[in-house]
């Protein structure tokens, strides 16, 4: 499946040799692409399109003026939040990836780049982008009656009642957008590597090969997943709302993803309960050997 069309992309590097490297093989690959040469020429095209224009941005770190990651930090708190970015660089150096990754990159590539995972990276982050703005959608058809919700259970099956449910539920939330990205992730977690045991290798090759989604398919009509259930329970009171979050799976060493990792970061994915734990909620806790984990947002 070649999710190239209809998606623009804005890359952005000072260098015009590798600008046009990039800019090749993208455009090969079915991508329309912008090009801009430092951080105000892509603030300025980011400013000239509607927010939903652009599919992702590739923006080298290293530039004159204002760097990749003082831009990255920029788009993180305005409009642009959900947009994926992926950050390139001809260093390798630990804290610079940990500083980008820290402020919401989605990827870090390294200089020259390798086709193949450049190719599959950008697949992986319009993914991301498509199942994060069908949550939004969502929330923008549920009206103020949720106020009057203050305690509920669901179960749910799929990935896309996991969309819908974290649609639903960020909607009680002071901030809806932040909320519905890790709660999004969560139950996504509790479908995929929970029910459906996606392991963790098994899921980087299935995105490397765009067959992810055909394997859930596929795992979700196996006698041994099909009547699996995940579950999540809402709590609200003046103060929070705790979401509970449970799976029938085999449960996962779930400690090392709270925190940000140099040996996942450059994997195609593994930062979902990262951005759970520190951007989207105040508190987060595993416990059943990771087969349950409790959100807490306050109000």
């Amino acid at each position: 499946m070649n999710t190239a069309t209809n998606h623009q992309l804005l890359l952005v590097d000072d260098d015009p040799i590798s600008l046009k490297i990039m800019h090749s093989l993208l455009t090969q690959a079915g991508f329309s692409c912008v090009t801009a040469e430092d951080a105000h020429q892509a603030a300025a095209q980011l400013d000239a399109y509607p927010v939903e224009h652009f599919s992702a941005i590739l923006l080298d770190n290293q530039m004159p003026g204002k760097t990749g990651l003082e831009l990255l930090q920029d788009i993180k708190q305005g409009p642009h939040t959900h947009l994926p970015v992926i950050m390139q660089t001809g260093s390798n150096s630990p804290d610079e990836v940990h500083q980008c990754i820290a402020a919401g990159a989605f990827y870090y590539l390294t200089k020259p780049l390798d086709r193949q995972l450049l190719l599959s990276v950008v697949e992986a982050a319009i993914s991301d982008l498509e199942n994060h703005r069908a949550v939004r959608a969502e929330m923008s058809q549920i009206d103020q009656s949720l106020e009057l919700l203050h305690q509920a259970c669901f179960q749910f099956r799929t990935p896309r009642d996991a969309t819908l449910l974290s649609a639903f539920l960020a909607r009680l939330g002071n901030n809806p957008d932040k909320v519905s990205i890790g709660l999004y992730e969560l139950l996504i977690n509790a479908v995929e590597h929970g029910n459906l045991g996606i392991s963790y290798d098994e899921k980087t090759r299935l995105i490397e090969t765009q067959q992810l989604k055909e394997e859930i398919n596929r795992r979700l009509e196996q006698p041994q997943f099909k009547d699996r259930l995940a579950r999540v329970t809402l709590m609200r009171n003046p103060e929070s709302l705790v979401f509970t979050i449970e799976d029938q799976g085999a449960g996962f060493d779930f400690e090392q993803y709270l925190e940000f990792s140099l040996d996942r970061a450059l994997d195609n994915h593994g930062r979902g309960i990262m951005v759970a734990s520190k951007i989207s909620f105040d508190h987060l806790q595993y416990s059943q050997g990771g087969r349950c984990v409790t959100a807490t947002h306050l109000l």
